[in-house]
C-alpha cells in the first residue's frame, strides 16, 4: 500500500525522467529487470539499444549486458524491480558496475 501510495500521489514521471539525450556522452550503466511490474523494461532496453522490436536473443548480449558507446544496459531476466538488491549475488554484480565508474577513466 505504501509504494502504491508513493507511485500514484508523490511521485511525478515528469520530475524524474531521464531521457536517452541527457545521458550521451556519459558513461552511463542501465539495470532492467525482465519482470518489472512498474515500468515497461522492454521498451526501455529498446530506446537505449536502438533496436527495434527488442528481445534478449537480438543484437549484442553477451551474459545479459548489452554494450554501447559509453553505455551498458545490464538485464536481469528472472527479477522484479527492486529485486536486484535482495541477493548477494545479484547486489554484487551491481557493486562491481559502481567500482568500475569509480576507476579513473583512461582519457
Amino acid at each position: 500500500m505504501g509504494v502504491s501510495h508513493a507511485l500514484f500521489r508523490r511521485f511525478f514521471w515528469a520530475d524524474n525522467i531521464l531521457w536517452k539525450e541527457d545521458i550521451q556522452g556519459r558513461r552511463v550503466a542501465v539495470t532492467l529487470t525482465g519482470k518489472d511490474l512498474i515500468v515497461d523494461t522492454k521498451a526501455i532496453g529498446a530506446c537505449l539499444t536502438g533496436a527495434d522490436g527488442w528481445t534478449l536473443e537480438m543484437g549484442g548480449w553477451k551474459v545479459g549486458v548489452w554494450k554501447g558507446d559509453g553505455l551498458d544496459v545490464v538485464w536481469f531476466q528472472d527479477l522484479d524491480h527492486g529485486q536486484v538488491f535482495e541477493k548477494k549475488e545479484t547486489r554484487d554484480r551491481l557493486v562491481d558496475i559502481v567500482k568500475t565508474f569509480c576507476l579513473p577513466s583512461k582519457l
